[in-house]
């Protein structure tokens, strides 16, 4: 596996903000892959890792913050130190209209087929930021198509004889059809069988555009077929 065919949200991110000739400083809710992209292009950022408020005279603690001037976009992605703290932060920073407001991704939660567990992602976050801020962010992943337009630009594929595999009707797939790609649903992940079924028989027209092309119980059902049509 080449590096190159690798695209995550995190240098997606530090592009855009570059090819876009921002200046500033960037409020992350996020992980370390955010800011180290941003350094790579020069943009300074802050808030990875634990941002806590003291707990003792709590409204006085908030009303002492100081507020980075500097701070031109917040950027949310997965951050498991997300807290009260960060929404704070976030939501503040963004009462100004000329902050940007940018997100990884929207998945609500991560797959974990076989656990009763609920772990909340990145969509779960942005929901708070966004009723905290009344602000609706630029969403650089999944299932917007910029990070599909990136691949195309740097590989130069061709979307009619592209397959989107995703595991969530709600992005993978829904960016799938954003993009004029062929889609196919592995139910090893968010989307269940059920929940297919329902967005099939939907009288929904929203619900029925996330109806896949194709589905199977996983990835590795496809291998066979690939083999096949390698081999003839």
């Amino acid at each position: 596996m080449y590096t190159d065919s690798i695209y995550g949200t995190a240098p997606l991110i530090a592009s855009y903000l570059k090819n876009h000739s921002f200046k500033g400083s960037v409020y992350i809710i996020g992980s370390s892959g955010i800011s180290t992209e941003l350094t790579a292009v020069g943009i300074s950022s802050m808030g990875v890792g634990p941002d806590p408020i003291p707990s003792n005279e709590f409204l006085e603690q908030v009303a002492g913050l100081e507020f980075d001037p500097d701070v031109k976009a917040v950027v949310v992605g997965f951050d498991p130190y997300f807290d009260y703290a960060k929404l704070l932060r976030a939501a503040s920073y963004l009462q100004s209209p000329d902050v940007l407001f940018i997100a990884s991704n929207s998945d609500e939660r991560f797959p974990m087929s076989t656990s009763p567990i609920v772990v909340p992602g990145t969509g779960s976050i942005l929901a708070s930021v966004k009723v905290a801020s009344a602000r609706e962010p630029i969403i650089l992943g999944k299932p917007t198509t910029h990070i599909f337009e990136a691949i195309q630009h740097d590989h130069n594929i061709d979307p009619k004889r592209t397959l989107m595999i995703g595991d969530n009707v709600k992005t993978d797939i829904l960016m799938g059809k954003n993009c004029g790609l062929a889609t196919m649903l592995v139910l090893t992940g968010v989307t269940t069988e059920q929940e297919l079924h329902d967005f099939e028989n939907s009288s929904n027209p929203t619900e029925q555009y996330l109806v896949p092309d194709y589905y199977m119980p996983s990835i590795g059902d496809l291998m066979p077929l690939l083999q096949k049509s390698v081999n003839s």
